[in-house]
């Protein structure tokens, strides 16, 4: 009885555009394939995708999302400002707690794994007071390696396959240096540079939700420099690249839980055929 193997109950969280919800609806099938439970959260924006792909709107396994009521603006997400801001952080923590903390959308169910995107990161604390395992959809390489630069070094116009410290503008290569290890480094001032600009969010969350302030095994230092993004390294958080090896060669000093695993392509949604812009 299939029904009885559905031991394991995932939910998928994917905020932002129709690039960033897509590639996840696919992996919602695919681990349906294999006997789990799938619950998909997203802006409302995509409901009809998502019914595409077995979601009604209507039913315990799906969740409208309402953190930002524009799917698109959320990708920039802290640059937002003001009351705007704060209203939007608010918003997400609501969702967040809702669909990992009291299981409201599943029927009071919580779930064992939660899948999250790029956008979706900051659920990782709300999954820490939940005690719920986490692990990452990603779709850009953003794992520490000394084998190309951060994406974010470059301009949107220019490859992250085979990047090199002379492609990085130099008002960052002061911040990024010199040596063996600059090309890693790299990723490092990029994780400094997004957790500043969220953090103290971050860390009202943390009170909020009654966490300690450092996560257990942090020390201060990491925590101020990196946040969840240093959390997530030293948790061993498994991050899965949604591109073949193929596109983008793994490299050599990547850990064991950061794999590519292959495009992730729906094979029935309507988010599919919408025109690009």
């Amino acid at each position: 009885d299939s029904g009885a193997m559905m031991t394991t109950f995932v939910v998928i969280i994917a905020p932002g555009s129709r690039g960033d919800v897509a590639p996840l609806l696919a992996l919602a099938q695919a681990l349906k394939t294999q006997h789990v439970d799938v619950a998909f959260a997203c802006h409302a924006k995509y409901a009809q995708a998502a019914e595409d792909n077995g979601y009604n709107a209507h039913s315990q396994n799906f969740y409208a999302l309402k953190g930002h009521k524009d799917p698109e603006a959320i990708r920039g997400g802290p640059a937002t400002v003001g009351d705007d801001a704060e209203q939007m952080w608010s918003l997400q923590l609501k969702d967040y707690k809702a669909c990992l903390l009291t299981g409201e959308p599943w029927g009071g169910r919580k779930p064992d794994v939660c899948l999250l995107n790029w956008f979706s990161m900051p659920a990782l604390h709300v999954a820490e007071a939940a005690d719920v395992h986490v692990a990452f959809t990603w779709f850009t390489p953003f794992t520490r390696t000394n084998d190309f630069t951060c994406f974010l070094c470059h301009s949107h116009d220019n490859s992250t396959r085979g990047a090199t410290l002379k492609d990085i503008p130099q008002g960052l290569r002061r911040f990024v240096g010199d040596g063996p290890m600059a090309v890693a480094r790299s990723y490092v001032v990029f994780e400094t540079l997004l957790w500043k600009a969220f953090g103290t969010t971050m860390d009202t969350w943390r009170r909020e939700l009654r966490l300690p302030a450092v996560p257990q095994g942090m020390t201060q230092e990491e925590w101020e420099s990196g946040g969840h993004f240093a959390l997530a390294l030293r948790s061993k958080i498994p991050i899965l690249y949604a591109f073949p090896s193929s596109i983008v060669p793994r490299p050599r000093d990547w850990p064991p839980w950061a794999q590519p695993c292959g495009y992730f392509v729906p094979p029935t949604s309507s988010v599919a055929d919408e025109p690009m812009p």
